[in-house]
């Protein structure tokens, strides 16, 4: 059964002044509860969401800008919020949000900007004594320079460590978050990434003193030449350096493949039947 927009209105205003979906149903003899339930959740939608304006409105802009980008990739990727519900409240599309994702992820802030608007004319290096006055400059500056930090070490995360995207930097152990910093390194100070990876400078050493150690990789070792065994000496460094990681064994494939090497542990070839 199909109701007017009046008949829609009727019933939303009479539940907003009593409160009560059965008071609603009992006075007007209409709608179903699952009709009055749809109806409420799509007006609370359209509260929340900000009308796309092909023309370009103060209210929407078509290209929104870098921080209004930064903020939904935020809620979606970080917060977890649904992603549909951001692109109703924002009123860009999904489609849209999952590009700027993409093009963060592989070239940061730099590459979702709006070239036009979200930098002044000139270089993207702000020059403070060139530009004194400009605070707001200065400020976007050095947001991009933190947001290029952070997505250089996410992907160092992903490719070095092997972690899901969504991983939370913070809850890394010492020794993943050493590797991270050490690949960085020629890049950042040191004292930028221990600030952004929340590790003590006593602690990244104390990582590196463990791993110089000639006894660091024993029990390592151990069970690799435990998993070849067991594999009937099949598996190569990259497939033992997966089976470590089930077990919550951190270590990077390079390390595998030399204790490999240095135990002899090779991988038989296959033989082709006649």
């Amino acid at each position: 059964m199909s109701f007017t927009e009046e008949e829609k209105k009727k019933a939303l205003q009479l539940y907003d002044e009593t409160g009560s979906i059965a008071k609603v149903i009992h006075k007007l003899g209409y709608p179903s509860r699952q009709n009055m339930y749809t109806w409420i959740k799509n007006r609370d939608i359209e509260k929340k969401r900000k009308k796309y304006d092909a023309t370009d409105s103060p209210g929407h802009r078509r290209h929104p800008s870098l921080e209004i980008k930064l903020e939904i990739l935020h809620r979606c990727f970080e917060e977890g919020e649904d992603i549909k519900s951001i692109s109703e409240e924002y009123g860009y599309s999904r489609t849209s949000i999952y590009s700027w994702r993409k093009l963060y992820l592989s070239g940061g802030a730099a590459a979702i900007m709006n070239k036009k608007k979200d930098l002044p004319r000139g270089t993207l290096i702000v020059n403070e004594d060139a530009d004194k006055g400009s605070d707001n400059n200065i400020e976007l500056a050095a947001k991009i320079r933190d947001l290029e930090l952070e997505n250089d070490i996410l992907k160092q995360t992903i490719e070095i460590l092997k972690k899901d995207q969504g991983i939370d930097l913070l809850r890394l152990k010492n020794t993943e978050k050493t590797m991270i910093i050490d690949a960085l390194r020629n890049k950042y100070a040191l004292s930028l990434l221990l600030a952004k990876l929340q590790i003590s400078k006593s602690s990244y050493f104390y990582q590196h003193k463990i791993q110089q150690s000639p006894y660091k990789y024993e029990a390592i070792k151990i069970k690799i030449i435990e998993l070849f065994k067991e594999n009937k000496g099949r598996y190569g460094y990259r497939r033992i350096h997966a089976l470590l990681r089930k077990d919550n064994i951190i270590v990077s494939e390079k390390i595998v493949r030399q204790i490999m090497k240095d135990n002899n542990l090779v991988v038989k070839a296959r033989k082709h039947k006649k």
